[in-house]
């Protein structure tokens, strides 16, 4: 299935136009806040673009941020691996996302690991307030089906509207050093029909229940090199999201003996751990994803324009 949290993770959509930075030491010693308005104000909305690169951490290592005020971190001549513009965001009007207040348009696969389904039109919504930047769900345009081979089978996900039950921060606003703000028992529903007529399921409703758990503890401070842009002031957020996955089929728990021919385990709970780079004026300029114990890079991403 696809996680959106850690898409909407993976992804960042925020920008202004392309400059070059200048800092000053009466800016470097001013604490630094990030508001609701370095967000509503620097979407790429209408036409303008703006590109993230992931980097070659086996060529450069890249190292994890460690709390503290006042630091200094050069990401201009790290190995890129890829870069990639990111899709335009627009202004949205959603009944049941009626919050939003920016939409992406994107392709949506259902999947469990390298099982993934042809792929349908989608579109994620996103909320700027005074209190955060939040991410709210996505809905499907159009039929999608994923075969699995393991169970002669396939799941069939019908046009829906995927949200979680509460409001999915990204960023805590307004945020300053050493804020730290948490949000519990965040339940997203994905639904589902099962056709496994071998094994005695014929078009039964099934769902994925996520619940989540996210933690945002800004931990560090100071100014970021990036490649093409100069010195930045940034705010080091670490964000740790715990999340476990449960599967009904016909409102019961799925027979593990199914769960098992997909490789999947009922109440598996799966921590990630990143560090997200927030610049005034920019929004979020980098990335860096972790293992659980949050001590392992396994990848990174910064902004190049």
């Amino acid at each position: 299935m696809k996680h959106t949290l850690i898409l909407f993770a993976s992804i960042s959509f925020f920008a202004s136009s392309c400059h070059k930075a200048v800092l000053d030491t009466a800016a470097i010693l001013t604490p630094l806040s990030i508001t609701k308005a370095d967000f509503e104000l620097n979407f790429k909305v209408a036409g303008q673009s703006f590109t993230n690169s992931d980097i070659n951490i086996l060529a450069s290592p890249v190292t994890i941020p460690i709390s503290g005020e006042n630091q200094s971190w050069d990401v201009s001549g790290l190995t890129e691996s890829s870069t990639y513009v990111l899709p335009e965001l627009m202004k949205v009007a959603n009944d049941f996302f009626n919050t939003a207040t920016y939409g992406v348009n994107f392709t949506n696969n259902f999947g469990f690991g390298p099982l993934q389904s042809a792929g349908t039109p989608a579109t994620e919504y996103f909320e700027v307030a005074d209190d955060g930047f939040f991410y709210l769900g996505f809905n499907t345009k159009e039929t999608d089906v994923l075969t699995i081979a393991s169970i002669g089978g396939t799941l069939t996900y019908l046009p829906q509207n995927i949200r979680g039950s509460k409001k999915v921060p990204q960023l805590n606003l307004p945020a300053s050093i050493n804020s730290n703000t948490s949000t519990a028992n965040i339940i997203i529903n994905t639904n589902f029909i099962a056709n496994a007529p071998a094994l005695g399921v014929n078009n039964v409703p099934g769902q994925l229940k996520l619940t989540d758990s996210i933690n945002n503890n800004m931990i560090a401070s100071g100014t970021l090199t990036l490649k093409n842009i100069g010195k930045v002031r940034v705010l080091i957020n670490k964000r740790t999201l715990v999340e476990k996955s449960n599967y009904l089929l016909g409102g019961a728990p799925a027979p593990p003996a199914l769960l098992n021919r997909l490789g999947l385990t009922d109440g598996t709970v799966v921590t990630t751990v990143s560090y997200d780079f927030y610049a005034q004026g920019l929004g979020r300029v980098g990335r860096i994803f972790c293992n659980a114990s949050g001590t392992t890079v396994i990848w990174a991403y910064f902004r190049v324009n």
